[in-house]
């Protein structure tokens, strides 16, 4: 059998591997999309994309309450629990993707209020019904996936997604170059996600034939359980809630008040930075099981060294990633869609401090994941999405930041809650983590982070080298300063004992991996 660490490392490659694979599929149906049908067409779908976030507040986070219930179980092979526990999340989901779909249709009799000016689309409320049918056909089967996750086998989901969505880009791609029609391209997109998830049922029926037995469908889950779940899910639907609103308003602020065009400009960047974040979330994520299962095993013995361990690597993820990502994104914007979708450099930068934030809280959000500390945080994600909201539509109200605003409406709900809220609730569940060791690495990343962008934006202005797009230069660009960041933050760490740890931890797990191949 697998050791937790091999687990992890086959894990978090297969869902590098996978993100890398659908992000590349993504870039080329978004480079069809746009030269096709343009940038009225892009916006929509955004603003589509942003409403069915919105709407997506009827999965209430439900998922990763339960999913945390099957940690358990599963170490101890409580397979009549991990029935009842999948029966319960089963029915749960069918009422989530109908409930999805009925609210969808309403919400679609005022989709054209949402934008600024008359749009040419016709047809746009039959659009975005197919566009709500996509999501809402998503959740039936979908909550296989969290079994998989949690028993450490989620790599088999990613390679599921990425044979489907290969298909669904080359069906995309061309029936738009063939009949450039929307409402084709919205009809791919259902049919290729049902076929996606009775692919992840064939494929789990192998795995744990137990769930599909008429004794599985009796069994009744313990008091205690429910008790755990019902207090995770209160917890899970507060945070649910705020995150839906921060993350869904975005564009239909800037539709309302400024109009499609910009939209599909900002949604161009928000691909690329979203497509970054899934990657790595995807890899952070893909370990969280193999955190709860240490968790469990050891009783928290040892988690500390975990905790910053992990730290370090999430650090050097968002450091040298956002880095790499301000030295080409817009080079890169210019050579994959045109001139024209380039925005300045001020936005650029926001944008990538927003990022970088993002990624650097994946080490503490991980660990309140394992521990299912969902109800400690019910309110943070409210109170931000509210704070986000608010300074969002008051910026762009009364000032001429234009696109800006939702920007620094993010920026600034992130820094005044996010910041010290998630720390202080891992902190004070998790007794042995040291708060003080980790603020001090946490400022020293953003120090370092900060004058890295000065640094960056020097360069740019002084070697004509660093602002030429085409595919050759910027593959040098990011080739080479992901190397010298990747060196640096190496450098900085030197004297750490993470990084020592990490290595050798590493090069360990090589080897016994090496061994396995050889003994096979």
């Amino acid at each position: 059998m697998a050791t937790r660490t091999l687990k992890s490392i086959r894990n978090s490659n297969t869902a590098f591997v996978g993100q890398l694979v659908i992000l590349i599929a993504q870039f080329i149906t978004q480079t069809v999309f746009v030269k096709v049908l343009g940038s009225e067409y892009l916006g929509a779908n955004g603003l589509f994309t942003n409403i069915l976030t919105l709407l997506s507040f009827a999965d209430l986070g439900i998922g990763g309450a339960i999913t945390y219930a099957l940690y358990k179980p599963l170490a101890e092979n409580d397979y009549n629990t991990i029935s009842a526990i999948m029966e319960l999340f089963k029915k749960i989901y069918n009422i989530i993707g109908c409930t999805i779909f009925v609210l969808g249709t309403f919400f679609s009799f005022f989709i054209e209020d949402f934008i600024n000016s008359n749009t040419t689309i016709p047809h746009i409320q039959i659009m975005f019904i197919l566009f709500v049918l996509n999501s809402a056909t998503s959740y039936f089967y979908a909550y296989l996936r969290s079994l998989l996750i949690a028993d450490q086998q989620g790599y088999i989901d990613v390679i599921n997604r990425v044979i489907f969505t290969t298909i669904q880009t080359v069906l995309q791609i061309s029936f738009l170059l063939f009949f450039h029609k929307y409402v084709l391209f919205l009809i791919i997109q259902i049919l290729c996600t049902l076929s996606a998830n009775i692919s992840l049922y064939r494929k789990t029926l192998k795995a744990f034939p137990y769930l599909y037995t008429e004794k599985s469908k009796n069994i009744k889950i313990s008091p205690k359980i429910i008790e755990k779940i019902n207090k995770n899910v209160v917890g899970a639907v507060a945070s649910r809630l705020g995150i839906v609103v921060a993350n869904g308003t975005d564009n239909l602020i800037l539709s309302s008040f400024i109009g499609l065009s910009i939209v599909g400009k900002y949604t161009s960047y928000m691909l690329i930075f979203n497509s970054a974040q899934n990657i790595v979330n995807q890899a952070i994520n893909s370990v969280i099981s193999s955190i709860a299962n240490f968790s469990v095993e050891r009783e928290g013995k040892g988690e500390s060294t975990l905790f910053f361990n992990f730290q370090y690597v999430v650090f050097g993820i968002a450091y040298v990633c956002s880095s790499v990502i301000l030295v080409i994104v817009s080079n890169f914007i210019t050579l994959w869609i045109g001139k024209f979708y380039v925005l300045g450099n001020i936005t650029t930068i926001l944008i990538i401090v927003v990022w970088f934030i993002n990624i650097s809280r994946l080490s503490v959000q991980a660990f309140i994941t394992a521990h299912g500390l969902y109800w400690e945080t019910k309110w943070k994600s409210i109170i931000e999405a509210i704070i986000n909201l608010i300074a969002s539509l008051c910026l762009i109200k009364f000032t001429s930041l234009g696109v800006n605003s939702v920007i620094l409406g993010t920026l600034i709900s992130i820094v005044f809650v996010s910041l010290w809220w998630e720390p202080m609730v891992l902190f004070t569940s998790v007794k042995n983590i040291s708060l003080l060791k980790f603020l001090f690495k946490y400022l020293s990343l953003i120090f370092i982070e900060s004058n890295t962008i000065l640094f960056i934006l020097y360069m740019k202005n002084k070697f004509a080298f660093l602002q030429t797009s085409s595919i050759v230069d910027i593959t040098l660009q990011a080739i080479c300063s992901g190397i010298i960041f990747t060196l640096f933050y190496l450098a900085v760490n030197i004297f750490s004992t993470e990084q020592r740890n990490v290595i050798s931890k590493l090069c360990k797990s090589l080897k016994k991996r090496k061994q396995h191949v050889h003994k096979n």
